[in-house]
């Protein structure tokens, strides 16, 4: 997978505040840290009202995401006792049957939406065009994953940004590259989909310079 610096795809990087100082657990089954900082400063260097994201887990994300951006942070996850469209992996079903215990512990901000429903099932027709930034960490089944992010296309606005969080290699899907347009932030895990950002467009298909393989 290709990967480009962030401080080339977005040149205010460093002007941004990025996470704010919140007091939460962060655990194993979230994005590490700096990931979390991140994705804030791509929130804000794209200047993204609202956010949708796609899998809460124990909403430390949706925590950041809503002191990132001045709109609404839509988090989706499928609710206890729904059967899934497609399977889950055993990663999966270990931190959901963990989420209750632990979401207590972390603050949700008033403009953090909580929705429920199957990511693959779940009507979105209130959301499609409405989200400067989608951030795409649900199951991370080839299935899922693929479903994911046709719907993110749907979900952000034009301009916008998608960003996918993959859990480690041997979990990206086979071929996944070949369907989506997608370059990898830094050493991160955090995936670019698409070549459009609100800030420029990357021409990853074209030898840009700038995108290098990893």
């Amino acid at each position: 997978m290709k990967s480009i610096a962030p401080e080339t795809l977005y040149p205010n990087w460093n002007a941004v505040p990025g996470k704010p100082s919140l007091t939460a657990p962060f655990l194993n089954g979230n994005p590490h840290e700096y990931e979390v900082n991140w994705l804030c400063r791509v929130a804000q260097c794209t200047g993204a009202v609202n956010a949708f994201e796609i899998g809460t887990f124990n909403g430390i994300t949706a925590m950041h995401l809503g002191h990132a951006v001045p709109g609404t942070t839509w988090t989706l996850d499928i609710p206890e006792g729904v059967t899934p469209k497609y399977p889950l992996s055993e990663f999966d079903l270990q931190w959901l049957a963990l989420r209750g215990e632990i979401r207590a512990f972390v603050p949700r901000p008033a403009n953090v939406e909580q929705l429920w429903g199957d990511s693959a099932t779940f009507d979105y027709s209130d959301y499609e065009g409405r989200c400067g930034l989608v951030f795409v960490m649900g199951s991370h089944t080839p299935a899922y994953v693929r479903n994911d992010l046709k719907v993110a296309a749907r979900l952000v606005s034009q301009p916008g940004v998608i960003v996918w969080h993959y859990g480690n290699e041997a979990e990206i899907p086979a071929g996944i590259d070949e369907e989506f347009e997608l370059t990898r932030l830094g050493d991160s895990r955090l995936v670019i989909v698409g070549a459009q950002t609100a800030s420029k467009t990357l021409k990853m298909k074209g030898g840009d310079a700038n995108v290098r393989n990893a």
